[in-house]
């Protein structure tokens, strides 16, 4: 799997703590690993927004992406359960 940012994901991922930026790379290894790993939690996001896919970094921290081919995401947004789906509304 490749990843790509976008520049509000990596704003988003420097205002991390820095035990949250290393948990991340943590989880982004193993996405790139295997995407659909149990533990990632990797889901859909119900219509209309249905294009679009969560992850957990952990218990609160996600990570907002869409499937840009079968073989790239574009990482869109991390943030809090809360942070993300606030911005999602938005959308």
């Amino acid at each position: 799997m490749y990843i790509e940012y976008r520049k509000a994901y990596k704003r988003m991922f420097q205002s991390l703590s820095k035990d949250e930026k290393v948990l991340t790379r943590e989880i982004l290894e193993l996405f790139i690993e295997n995407p659909h790993h149990a533990s990632l939690r990797n889901h859909p996001l119900d219509p209309p927004l249905e294009r679009y896919r969560i992850i957990s970094v952990d218990d609160d921290l996600r990570i907002l992406f869409r499937m840009v081919d079968p073989s790239t995401a574009l990482f869109l947004k991390i943030g809090t359960h809360e942070e993300i789906y606030r911005r999602i509304e938005k959308m």
